[in-house]
């Protein structure tokens, strides 16, 4: 892999040629970007860039270093988000060998910038773009400090204050600077770092205006921002989100808002509880009116980012109001609070499915579905053993039928959590056949499977340990404090 801090000459003219695709194949990757990638990333202006890609497509031994490394990233990006199968029929490769390549292309060209001293814009988008095609890596994770080292340098943070920048470039420094941000949320999350209100400095939202309201001669803002969603929304959303809960009086007079959140997290004390309730509840109507209630869910994009808000309300709503997080365990809940719950289980479980068939790039979205998605599978099969009617029931029967076809390593995997987690399906099942009187052939596919394999490896002698099996939980998959700052910090994360 080529150093981003010593140049390393770009290779002959042939070797660098092969790297690029043909222009018709730069045509499909790019609308593969624009549909798939751009709108969650919205750090390139398209119709800005797109002319000049198709330009660069025909001449690609004269482009410059910069462009180069945004084209080979964009084309990587775009191989991300596709399938397997779409790479062998657009491209006639494996999509692995593609991505590789693409990738290794983009820090070929993007090697021979001068980045330690660069002011140039298009070298940090270039980056930025270069980092999320693998943003778990070790080298995106270190890369990132630099990537902000740099942003810092170009005073991004400080982009929104100069009267004097044309407007277009100011509101391009705007979204780089909220979207590296997010690439720097996620790394030192990954390194068990926490964020401050000092590392965001004072930046304000980028406007809620499509790409076709700019264009890269504007001195001056648009007359008017839309009050309706844009292209925006699912970038804008978040960053609102994030900006809303680091302003909210519940934490905004200390530096560290996590320490806050973390000594509310443990108590559980009639004060402490109305006020995570207060919270979720500013929360859920921020959402609503700013952005949920202009949403049309028929339209992809509107439909990933009210998806994106349910995770997020009920990923906080599942774990406050959760047994473990009430007073004495749990021991007194309220059956309104077990009900809040167990939808708030349904739903993660819904969305997170939504979230694995969407058409946007997999990459980018699933660290934000995945991770309550085991806590709420167990505490959903739970409560299917004392609820056997009603709709929520009969879609949490529907939700564990769907995971057990596209997952079944969830439902049938020899760890003995997932041995526990059959055993669970099952005990909820026979009280489900008792109650309504079900014979042994109504069982769906998926149970009757599920008995089967039990069956073969021995069948319980004993109803499932919960306490055991949530304990075995929370010491094989993360699992996040209510209100802990670093969940919301990960909402940046794209």
């Amino acid at each position: 892999m080529p150093s981003l801090f010593i140049p390393v000459p770009v290779s002959a003219a042939p070797e660098r040629l092969e790297l690029h695709p043909n222009p018709k194949q730069v045509f499909k990757l790019w609308q593969t970007f624009v549909d798939n990638v751009n709108p969650l990333t919205k750090i390139i202006h398209a119709p800005t860039l797109q002319g000049r890609i198709f330009e660069a497509a025909w001449a690609v031994e004269s482009v410059p270093r910069p462009l180069e490394a945004i084209m080979l990233a964009v084309y990587a990006l775009a191989v991300v988000s596709l399938k397997p199968a779409d790479c062998i029929h657009i491209l006639g490769e494996r999509k692995q060998v593609l991505v590789s390549r693409f990738r290794t292309g983009a820090l070929w060209a993007f090697s021979n910038t001068d980045l330690l001293s660069t002011r140039d814009l298009e070298v940090l988008q270039a980056l930025a773009l270069i980092l999320m095609i693998d943003p778990q890596s070790e080298f995106s994770t270190t890369a990132v400090a630099l990537t902000l080292r740099i942003a810092h340098k170009m005073k991004l943070h400080r982009a929104a204050e100069d009267s004097d920048m044309p407007f277009f470039k100011q509101e391009m420094q705007v979204r780089l600077w909220w979207y590296i941000r997010g690439l720097n949320s996620r790394a030192r999350r990954g390194i068990g770092l926490i964020s401050t209100i000092d590392d965001l400095g004072d930046v304000r939202l980028p406007m809620n205006v499509n790409d076709a309201d700019l264009h890269q001669y504007m001195t001056k803002p648009p007359a008017v921002q839309h009050t309706a969603a844009t292209e925006m929304v699912y970038c804008l959303m978040k960053y609102d989100l994030w900006t809303f809960v680091r302003k909210s009086s519940n934490f905004s007079n200390s530096l560290n808002p996590r320490e806050i959140a973390a000594e509310l997290v443990t108590s559980t004390s009639a004060e402490s509880m109305a006020k995570k309730r207060k919270v979720l509840g500013e929360v859920e109507s921020m959402l609503q009116e700013r952005y949920l209630a202009h949403l049309d869910p028929s339209i992809p994009l509107h439909h990933l980012s009210a998806t994106m808000a349910g995770i997020t309300i009920h990923h906080q709503r599942f774990l406050m109001f959760h047994p473990q997080n009430q007073p004495e365990g749990g021991r007194y809940v309220s059956r309104a609070d077990e009900d809040l719950v167990f939808e708030s289980s349904v739903r993660l479980l819904e969305f997170d499915r939504d979230v694995r068939n969407t058409s946007f790039s997999i990459k980018l979205v699933d660290h934000m579905a995945c991770r309550t998605q085991i806590q709420a599978l167990v505490y959903m099969v739970s409560q299917l053993k004392v609820r056997t009617s009603g709709q929520l029931v009969e879609t949490g029967w529907s939700l564990l039928e769907e995971i057990h076809e596209e997952q079944p390593v969830a439902l049938q995997g020899d760890h003995k959590f997932y041995t526990a987690l059959t055993d669970l399906i099952l005990e909820a099942w026979q009280a489900r056949s008792r109650a309504l009187e079900l014979r042994a052939e109504d069982a769906p596919m998926f149970i009757q499977i599920l008995l089967v394999s039990r069956a073969e490896i021995g069948a319980a002698t004993e109803p499932t340990d919960m306490e055991g099996l949530q304990t075995g939980l929370m010491d094989n998959f993360t699992c996040e404090d209510p209100l802990d700052s670093s969940y919301w910090d990960g909402l940046l994360e794209l």
